[in-house]
């Protein structure tokens, strides 16, 4: 069994760290990861790193942990052939878990003249094969080879107001897709969208590959997430008008949805709790087993004693304080 680690974005660290959670439950794997800071240990017996960089928005990088020693840098020899190969060039970055942002120059220089001396492999600093990450944690170092996000960029290069369609309501995309991952969406599974809005959460579900279904009161904005989903090119993609009481599909594999609230809802003078009543009382009978619901609300709502009134409890809640008078609670219900 190999130790991994993976190193989470400085924003939303709540919302990151259930998110890798959920991705390493989603890739099968049984571990918890134990969190230091910003840093994340966990074993497996395969290696998930590839499936948690391709779909985390969360993860900065990650990687499997080779070597470990004191703060004398007292590293084996063996250990450190395994860290990186005679033939390959290397860089060496530093992390140190108390603090995040300090500058560990002097300790990335020295652990680098302590490889190539073991290995006879070269730095490079532009354009390296291994990238070294040394994690301090509390008075040890831990050595692991790391690769960057494979999706970060990406997401972070787009925003909503870049959707061909825009509108106020429109979730933020890192958001959207942080919930799809926490709901486990895969390719080939059925989404359901229940207050789709302009399709903000639809178009990342598509983007992972899902067959997405979206609903909503509003026929403009119905109109807007059709044109979105066109924008990311969606295959398998079904927009109804309609209302939560009456939902268009029997079965799905999961709900991921953001009920409205405040003063850009759609819900045409409904009251946002009544309808996530609604939702929640049909959720039970159209979820696959196996399959969750992701819900984003205005705390004020009180979302989690809902989902306790319909005989469920959540598997877990994160707080994300939007201003001095928003604070979102995001939850997911297995079924």
């Amino acid at each position: 069994m190999e130790r991994y680690f993976v190193i989470v974005t400085g924003e939303e660290v709540p919302l990151a760290r259930v998110e890798a959670q959920a991705l390493l439950a989603t890739a099968s794997i049984d571990s918890s990861i134990e969190w230091h800071g910003r840093v994340g240990f966990f074993s497996a017996n395969k290696d998930p790193m590839s499936f948690i960089l391709s779909r985390a928005v969360y993860v900065r990088e990650g990687g499997i942990v080779k070597a470990e020693a004191s703060w004398s840098c007292d590293f084996d020899k063996t250990e450190l052939l395994q860290t990186v190969r005679p033939n390959e060039t290397f860089c060496v970055r530093v992390f140190d878990c108390s603090r995040p942002r300090a500058s560990m120059q002097d300790l990335a220089a020295t652990i680098g003249g302590i490889l190539k001396r073991a290995t006879g492999a070269r730095v490079s600093l532009t354009n390296a094969i291994a990238r070294i990450m040394a994690i301090k944690v509390g008075k040890r170092i831990l050595l692991a080879r790391s690769q960057l996000s494979r999706v970060r960029a990406g997401i972070y290069s787009r925003s909503s107001r870049k959707r061909t369609f825009f509108h106020p309501s429109l979730m933020n995309v890192r958001l959207a897709r942080a919930m799809c991952n926490l709901a486990g969406v895969m390719p080939r599974g059925v989404l359901l969208d229940p207050f789709c809005g302009a399709g903000g959460i639809l178009c990342e579900a598509a983007e992972i590959g899902a067959s997405v279904v979206g609903m909503d009161l509003n026929f403009r904005l119905l109109r807007g997430a059709m044109v979105n989903l066109q924008q990311v090119g969606a295959k398998e993609a079904t927009l109804v008008n309609g209302d939560v009481r009456f939902l268009p599909i029997s079965n799905c594999d999961y709900i991921v949805t953001d009920p409205p609230y405040g003063r850009v809802s759609s819900t045409r003078g409904e009251r946002a709790v009544r309808l996530v009543n609604a939702l929640l009382e049909a959720a039970n009978g159209i979820v696959n087993r196996g399959g969750k619901l992701c819900i984003c609300s205005d705390s004020r709502m009180k979302v989690g004693e809902i989902i306790k009134h319909y005989g469920k409890q959540p598997e877990m809640c994160v707080k994300i304080r939007v201003h001095g008078g928003l604070v979102r609670e995001v939850f997911t219900v297995r079924y």
